[in-house]
């Protein structure tokens, strides 16, 4: 994320907040997100010295008025008035760190080799419960490169326990030990 995009996301996150709409305007910009996800060439558009500024807001004007807030649509035609539209990922992304800090979410993301069960998810929310006392929004990825165990990232942070990482430990151990 740019300093830029942290810039606007943490702004508009602001506005959002003080008129009480963060939750509504969160779930608008992570649906616009996938939208933008899956229509680059309608990105690719809107981003485009070509067209200019009035064609540019007449789309998302179409796209948009009456499926988001006003204050959604308007941040989109801000992006788009100053050529930031790019930056549409990294604003949501600082929104969604802004709006996580403000309501104590701590958003974790775990690598499994296998699809975690519910036993095992609810015992590693309750773990992560107890030790951050947050709530913890859980993003879930299957990897089978790492062959057992988990990996976890959390505040910056990586939690490597993953059969994978202790082999490539092994190997280190027996590499420095041949010298």
């Amino acid at each position: 994320m740019t300093d830029t995009a942290k810039r606007y996301g943490e702004s508009f996150y602001g506005l959002a907040l003080e008129e009480n709409v963060d939750e509504q305007i969160l779930k608008e910009l992570q649906t616009i997100q996938s939208i933008f996800s899956g229509e680059k060439d309608y990105l690719r558009l809107l981003s485009s010295p070509k067209i200019g500024k009035k064609e540019k807001n007449r789309l998302l004007t179409e796209a948009f008025e009456g499926r988001v807030h006003l204050y959604t649509l308007n941040f989109l035609r801000i992006l788009s008035d100053e050529g930031r539209l790019s930056e549409f990922s990294g604003c949501v992304e600082a929104f969604r760190a802004a709006y996580n800090r403000e309501h104590g979410i701590l958003e974790v993301k775990v690598i499994s080799a296998v699809a975690l069960d519910d036993e095992k998810r609810n015992r590693l929310l309750e773990r992560l419960r107890e030790m951050t006392g947050k709530t913890i929004d859980l993003k879930e990825r299957v990897n089978p490169a790492i062959i057992g165990g988990i990996r976890l990232e959390m505040d910056g942070k990586r939690y490597d326990g993953s059969v994978q990482r202790r082999l490539e430990n092994l190997r280190e151990d027996i590499l420095a030990a041949r010298e």
